[in-house]
């Protein structure tokens, strides 16, 4: 369980702790409250628990399971929702752009998904970045090799994270892999290394 205090009120988001991590937990505080602080003024207490609901189904979709990863037959992963709710199904946000026009919108429902669309972009890029492991150019790190299990960097709607397994490394002169293609439940993609996570190494 997570608490932020806004106000003289405070807020609660469900999480597993031991499936988070205390790390990332601090992380995830460090979001909420700079969102928070900037769209204070746009809640109702209606809105504020729709962000709050918003924000704890982000947080609680992202797969925890990579069994089978890439296999369309297969079940899907396992995220921390499912263990929470006991149900499989992916909440897609509503249609409709909520772009920087829907901030200042008269309706209350569209301010409130334009901040929760920020809060998406703001926790998707904090929380792949705490993911990736930071190494120097200068020191020797592993190649990404067929077989591993990635989580793609996309502009995909909400509570979608993309994962899939390594078919194909391509490797310069130098010896390092730059690039590499990704075998995903719909398709293949390639993509350069820069925007790919490694979740698990393959292992032989």
């Amino acid at each position: 369980m997570l608490t932020i205090l806004y106000g003289n009120e405070i807020l609660l988001i469900l999480v597993i702790l031991e499936v988070f991590g205390n790390a990332r937990l601090e992380v995830l505080r460090a979001v909420l409250d700079g969102i928070l602080q900037t769209h204070s003024s746009s809640f109702n207490d209606e809105s504020l628990r729709t962000l709050l609901c918003e924000a704890e189904c982000i947080i609680n979709s992202r797969p925890l399971s990579v069994e089978n990863i890439g296999d369309p037959l297969s079940l899907k992963p396992i995220t921390p929702m499912m263990l929470l709710t006991g149900k499989s199904r992916i909440v897609l946000p509503p249609p409709g752009a909520f772009g920087e026009a829907a901030a200042y919108s008269r309706r209350q429902w569209k301010r409130v998904q334009h901040v929760v669309n920020e809060f998406w972009s703001r926790w998707r890029k904090e929380y792949l970045t705490n993911l990736q492991e930071r190494t120097r150019w200068i020191s020797k790190r592993r190649n990404f090799q067929i077989g591993d299990v990635v989580m793609v960097k996309s502009d995909d709607k909400r509570n979608q994270w993309p994962v899939g397994r390594v078919i194909k490394a391509n490797v310069d002169e130098h010896g390092h892999c730059r690039k590499v293609t990704i075998k995903l439940i719909n398709g293949e993609v390639e993509r350069p290394i820069t925007n790919i996570v490694l979740l698990e190494e393959y292992e032989k």
